[in-house]
C-alpha cells in the first residue's frame, strides 16, 4: 500500500488537519477502480511517529500480511485536538450526567458538520481524484470510541453514501436517548452491513459496564430495523480500549464488510 499525506485547512470544520490516503500497491499499474474506506482519527492509522502514543490500527501491514483482503483506497482524516475531538465525533450534546462526570461544561453535537464535510466536500473530491466505485455498496465508514460513534451517525444520516458501517467500542453512553431516537426514526433498509463490537475490558470516560450495556442498547434498536445478515455485534473478550486491540480486529472486519 502507498501512502500520501498532505496538510490541509477544512474551513468546514475551522481547523488544521492531515489527510492520509492509502493506495493498492498496484494503483498506478492498473486502470481498475477501488472501494473507499474512510476512517476517523488518521492519525492512528498508518503510522507511528504520528500516532497516539505511537500505536497505530496497523492498516498498511494488514493489507501487506493478509493476501485475502480486497485491494481498495483508504481515506483517513486527522481528528480535532483534546476536547474539539469529542464535539466533533459527537452527533449529540453529551448527556448532562456525563458532562458533570467528565468535568466539561458542554461537549458533542458538531458530528452532523464534520459528517456533512465528508459527504458534500471530501468524497467527491477523492471520486475526482482517484479511481473509485462511488456507490453506497462499495463505500464503508470506520472508527472507534467516538470514532465508533459517528461512524455509525453517517450511516444513519446518509445511508444512500455509506452502506457499509464498522462501530468499534462505541462509546454510545456519552448521549444515549438522542442516539436510540435517531436510530428508531433513521431509514436505514438499504444499509449492506452494520459491524459493532466492543471489549469487555474497556475503560476510557466509562467503564467496562457503560461500553458493554450502551453497545448492547444500540444493537437492540438496529435489530428492529436491519437483519442478521445486515447486522452483527460482538463482545470482545479481555477486548480493551486501544489501538493495537482495534489493529487485530481490523483484518477480519474488513472481511465481513465487505464479502
Amino acid at each position: 500500500m502507498q501512502i500520501i499525506k498532505e496538510k490541509r485547512t477544512i474551513a468546514a470544520l475551522q481547523r488544521e488537519a492531515v489527510l492520509y490516503i492509502g493506495l493498492p500497491k498496484d494503483y498506478y499499474q492498473s486502470d481498475q477502480a477501488y472501494p473507499v474506506l474512510y476512517m476517523h482519527d488518521g492519525q492512528n492509522v498508518f503510522f507511528e511517529e504520528d500516532a497516539f502514543i505511537n500505536k497505530t490500527w496497523r492498516v498498511k501491514e494488514a493489507f501487506e500480511d493478509n493476501d485475502d483482503l480486497p485491494d481498495m483506497i483508504i481515506v483517513a482524516l486527522s481528528s480535532a485536538m483534546g476536547e474539539a475531538r469529542l464535539d466533533e465525533y459527537g452527533p449529540f450534546p453529551f448527556d448532562q450526567e456525563v458532562l458533570a462526570e467528565f468535568n466539561l461544561d458542554s461537549s458533542g453535537g458538531g458530528g452532523k458538520r464534520y459528517i456533512d464535510y465528508l459527504v458534500h466536500e471530501l468524497k467527491p473530491e477523492i471520486d475526482k481524484t482517484y479511481r473509485t466505485l462511488q456507490d453506497a455498496r462499495h463505500t464503508a465508514i470506520m472508527g472507534a470510541s467516538m470514532g465508533g460513534v459517528i461512524s455509525l451517525y453517517a450511516g444513519l444520516k446518509y445511508p444512500e453514501v455509506f452502506a457499509l458501517i464498522a462501530s468499534l467500542s462505541g462509546s454510545y453512553f456519552v448521549s444515549m436517548p438522542a442516539f436510540i431516537k435517531t436510530i428508531k426514526q433513521a431509514d436505514i433498509a438499504s444499509l449492506v452491513k452494520v459491524y459493532l463490537d466492543t471489549g469487555d475490558a474497556e475503560v476510557a470516560g466509562g467503564d467496562e459496564e457503560d461500553y458493554v450495556m450502551s453497545n448492547l442498547a444500540i444493537f437492540e434498536a438496529l435489530k428492529e430495523k436491519l437483519s442478521n445478515q445486515q447486522l452483527e455485534f460482538q463482545v470482545i473478550s479481555e477486548g480493551k480500549h486501544t489501538e493495537v486491540d482495534w489493529a487485530k480486529r481490523f483484518p477480519k472486519i474488513i472481511r465481513t464488510l465487505f464479502k
